[in-house]
């Protein structure tokens, strides 16, 4: 996902040096989010390397906050926007955002149900 955020930071450079000098947003191939997340594998063996106890869990929540809150701005500034390149830069970043979110939040969950097993936890 870091290699997906400097993709992020590209595309918003871009836009704002275009944006400073010409008080406009360019029109922008984006990727399409499917192909975004091609490189996102969560292999067995990476999910058994990560343990949902300790600072591991608190890093998957915090990158879940910061998931939430960047789909809350992108999408804000999407909806406001009247210039139809820049509704489209940042609804298209909103989507790619939900899409992180989902993978962390389904590693935690993977992880929780992980570490109840392992302690013959099951919540009713």
């Amino acid at each position: 996902m870091a290699n997906e955020e400097v993709l992020h930071v590209k595309f918003l450079s871009e836009q704002f040096a275009n944006f400073e000098k010409n008080h406009a947003f360019l029109q922008t191939e984006l990727p399409d989010i499917q192909d975004a997340f091609s490189g996102i594998i969560l292999s067995e063996d990476l999910k058994q390397k990560i343990s949902a106890a300790g600072y591991e869990a608190a890093a998957i929540s915090a990158a879940m906050d910061m998931e939430t809150k960047a789909i809350e701005v992108y999408s804000k500034q999407a909806a406001a926007s009247t210039d139809p390149h820049e509704k489209k830069l940042f609804a298209w970043l909103a989507d790619w955002e939900k899409g992180h979110y989902a993978v962390l939040h389904e590693l935690d969950k993977e992880l929780k149900e992980k570490i109840w097993n392992d302690n013959q936890f099951w919540p009713f």
